[in-house]
């Protein structure tokens, strides 16, 4: 098993990874759906149907940059525009806590399905998609990692895969990352793609006594790494409520 829980920790939520296309909406539900993923992967995954009568249905989207991407991979692409962010939780959200990370590191490993017949992949924490839909989405099946940083203890994304970039989009504009590329999650809410797979990193809201407890289960998590807390002056999370980014200092090199 590639995460482990840790019973001793506090498990407040990290972050929710919202959907905000239709390919990474029917991609959760699909993996939720299959019996061949083990409970392991699915236990990430909060979907639930949309509430009776809503018939909203937005529209998958894409960047220029993701076109591009997918032409030199020689991947498909259809013809669709751009629809802003539209999905919230209760269509389905993956959801990372501090009781459930990765072994290997202080975060989580993502990317597609390994095996095509049990939808697994040991290189990985959290699957985004099933191993047969894996190349059509243009996921590598280790894409990505969400982790913490080693020195300033915030949250980054860091591009893995030597193929298939991270598209991180920066004032609403693309930014790619390549392989060992990273870029702080500084923002309220942090949109970016696996591929033509869409999310919404979104922290949670929380008071002052809320972003100490986040704080301690942080601390606790690198500690279980041989990792020294931060120092307690650089703000982790955009938390307060006037607050849509972090300070400009944390916004450093892996």
């Amino acid at each position: 098993m590639s995460a482990s829980t840790h019973p001793s920790l506090p498990s407040p939520v990290v972050a929710r990874l919202i959907p905000q296309n239709t390919h990474t909406r029917q991609a959760l539900e699909d993996l939720q759906a299959s019996d061949a993923l083990l409970n392991h992967y699915k236990a990430y995954i909060r979907c639930q149907a949309p509430p009776d009568g809503d018939s909203t249905t937005p529209q998958p989207g894409k960047s220029e940059s993701l076109k591009d991407f997918l032409a030199e991979t020689d991947e498909s692409t259809e013809d669709e525009s751009f629809a802003p962010p539209s999905f919230d939780g209760r269509y389905g959200c993956i959801e990372l806590d501090f009781g459930r990370v990765s072994q290997k590191l202080p975060g989580w490993r993502f990317g597609g399905g390994g095996s095509e017949t049990s939808n697994t992949n040991p290189k990985v924490d959290v699957l985004v998609v099933q191993f047969k839909q894996r190349r059509n989405m243009g996921v590598a099946r280790f894409h990505a990692l969400i982790h913490f940083h080693k020195d300033s203890g915030v949250l980054m994304l860091t591009a893995v895969s030597e193929r298939f970039p991270v598209i991180y989009f920066l004032d609403n504009e693309p930014l790619q990352l390549r392989s060992g590329e990273s870029h702080v999650l500084f923002q309220r809410s942090n949109r970016f793609q696996l591929g033509k797979l869409e999310f919404l990193l979104k922290y949670e809201d929380v008071d002052a006594a809320g972003y100490a407890t986040w704080l301690s289960a942080r601390n606790a998590l690198l500690a279980t790494h041989n990792l020294s807390a931060p120092c307690k002056d650089i703000m982790a999370l955009p938390w307060r409520q006037n607050f849509d980014r972090l300070w400009d200092s944390t916004c450093m090199k892996p």
